[in-house]
């Protein structure tokens, strides 16, 4: 029994450490009003921090999403992220552009004043406010990992 036993928490111990990235660090968000075409188009940023807190493990083709709500989904965010080096930090920066009748429900979950946003003609940007995370789902879809090492072998290899 033992014999089985510590192979399979050593696998554990080790899937365990190769987990993705699945926060979002210090969420912030950012609206810009700017009048086109006779229009005014809101744009809503997040951004963030992606951390890649895996000792020996490269991923790479990270593709996800950030989803907003206010209990019922307001908005999704696809990203993707170039490779993430081990201990690697990566800033995210996402947005979505639109007219007010679509930005309305983000606009009200911010309690952003349109009016204070569009002075005299000009893009007027918000201050930049805290995600609070219970509003915010960060999800990584898709992605590819590969051990450093054999990277670093890979690359010997080739030069030799």
């Amino acid at each position: 029994m033992k014999r089985f036993l510590v192979p399979i928490l050593l696998a554990l111990v080790i899937a365990g450490c190769s987990q993705a990235p699945d926060k979002l660090y210090h969420p912030k968000a950012i609206f810009k009003a700017e009048i086109k075409d006779n229009d005014v188009y809101y744009t809503f940023y997040v951004k963030g921090i992606v951390y890649n807190n895996n000792s020996e493990r490269v991923f790479r083709d990270i593709k996800g999403e950030v989803r907003i709500s206010n209990g019922k989904n307001l908005t999704v965010l696809p990203f993707e992220i170039p490779p993430l080096l081990p201990f690697q930090k990566y800033t995210l920066s996402v947005e979505k552009t639109g007219k007010e009748n679509e930005m309305k429900p983000l606009l009200d979950l911010f309690r952003i004043d349109v009016d204070r946003l569009i002075t005299g003609g000009y893009m007027n940007f918000s201050e930049e406010m805290d995600v609070p995370s219970g509003n915010l789902d960060f999800t990584i879809t898709n992605y590819t990992t590969e051990n450093i090492f054999d990277i670093i072998k890979k690359g010997r290899t080739d030069e030799n």
